[in-house]
């Protein structure tokens, strides 16, 4: 009986040691792991002047977005039928009314598409939580210039129509200037409505030739005001940052499982159903945020490199990732000189 419970207590022993080592065995696979994951990643720093970017001063006067948000602010609820299918309901009395109740708010809204420079929100303030009310009044704005457009026309006032739709069309191009891509999308959809107008505006016959040369100057000076894509991408490059760096608990996990921005392997970490400790761990082992901050320098560093030529000067090169994919950008004709090569980057 004494010999067989030293041997149990024997057995047992070695096997408290086998388990004992090869948690030993692990945890150091572990940390050697983590310590020697990032080589061949390197860290390129911030791919601009984040400082420089990240204050615009624009006096209020002379900022097309000090006079939108006061427009915002003081428009009332847009009536159903005015944001329908048609935009010729011009002579509709609940139009009518509603263009009435918001002449303060049209007349800023007209004002601020006067001037050419403007900044809604700090792009050092910006984050993925902020909100734009002003931005999406500007659709019910810019209706409120179709219409007000219309009436003009049929009262044979030429003149005052296209001063209107000047309006709409700088407003477009305010849009996404200083500010980020869902801006530039709205400034899309009001550019795609007055361009039809004006389209339709210029090949009135009555038009005399003064007119329509002042409005083709109008319409030059306004594309001139289109904002940059790299103005864009510098934007949500900062607002990324800002939330790896304040909220990495809510950003870092969606990153680890979406495999467009981070690494083909990604479907082997946790995805947001898993239980927080293994997300934590995950971000341990995987030294995150710190490797998808690197990441994503190299991946903006190469779209901000690009972004701004015309497709004739660069190639794109697209990589799968399931149903999610990532481009990057090299020179047409010529080496491209990147940190890394790009099936590097992308593999990442």
């Amino acid at each position: 009986m004494t010999i067989q419970s030293a041997r149990e207590r024997g057995s047992r022993k070695r096997s408290f040691g086998l388990i004992g080592f090869g948690l030993v065995v692990v945890l150091l696979s572990a940390v050697t792991w983590r310590a020697t994951s990032l080589r061949g990643l390197p860290d390129i720093g911030e791919p601009f002047d984040m400082a420089a970017f990240g204050t615009i001063t624009i006096p209020d006067d002379e900022n097309a977005w000090f006079f939108y948000r006061k427009a915002s602010e003081k428009l009332g609820k847009e009536p159903d039928s005015a944001s329908g299918v048609s935009l010729h309901r011009e002579n509709d009395p609940i139009i009518k009314a509603w263009l009435e109740a918001n002449r303060e708010s049209f007349r800023l809204w007209v004002e601020g598409s006067k001037h050419d420079r403007g900044v809604y929100i700090q792009p050092k303030d910006m984050s993925f939580d902020t909100l734009l009310p002003a931005v999406q009044n500007l659709r019910s704005l810019a209706r409120m210039g179709l219409y007000e457009g219309a009436l003009r026309e049929a009262a044979g006032d030429q003149a005052g129509a296209w001063e209107i739709y000047r309006a709409g069309l700088r407003c477009s191009r305010h849009c996404g200037t200083n500010g980020a891509f869902i801006e530039r999308l709205v400034g899309i959809a009001i550019h795609s409505m007055y361009a039809s107008r004006i389209s339709t505006w210029a090949s009135n016959p009555s038009l005399d030739v003064k007119l329509l040369r002042t409005a083709l100057a109008d319409v030059q000076a306004a594309e001139k005001l289109t904002p940059l894509t790299s103005g864009c991408l510098k934007l949500e490059y900062m607002a990324i940052v800002a939330a790896l760096r304040s909220h990495p608990e809510r950003y870092v996990e969606p990153l680890i499982s979406n495999p467009s921005l981070v690494r083909p392997s990604s479907s082997a970490f946790p995805n947001k159903s898993s239980p927080v400790v293994l997300v934590r761990l995950s971000e341990i082992i995987t030294r995150e945020p710190e490797r998808s901050k690197r990441v994503v320098r190299l991946i903006f560093d190469n779209w901000l490199k690009y972004s701004d030529l015309p497709p004739s000067e660069r190639k794109d090169r697209e990589r799968t990732f399931g149903t999610s994919s990532l481009t990057l950008y090299e020179s047409r004709g010529s080496q491209s000189h990147e940190v890394m090569p790009l099936d590097e980057i992308a593999s990442w």
